[in-house]
């Protein structure tokens, strides 16, 4: 019976690996910020670049997370079966 609380436990929790990525956009926008050479619009552009991928990671993250915990309902239904 253990088995199947555990089985029907298991999820992979999206806020660590979110904030994980947008701990990197602020380090990046960081990088842009104080390096040189860039005028105002090309920092601009830069950022604007980096909250872009973000959002790309994110989006791939959650679409992969949802994807293992369907994997896990699966193994669930499948073994209750």
């Amino acid at each position: 019976m253990k088995a199947f609380e555990t089985l029907a436990g298991l999820r992979i929790n999206p806020y660590p690996i979110n904030l994980n990525l947008k701990n990197a956009e602020l380090r990046t926008n960081r990088a842009i910020d104080i390096s040189g050479g860039l005028s105002v619009g090309q920092r601009k552009l830069q950022r604007l670049a980096a909250l872009n991928q973000t959002q790309r990671n994110i989006s791939d993250a959650l679409a992969n997370i949802e994807m293992q915990n369907n994997s896990y309902f699966s193994d669930y239904a499948k073994t209750a079966l």
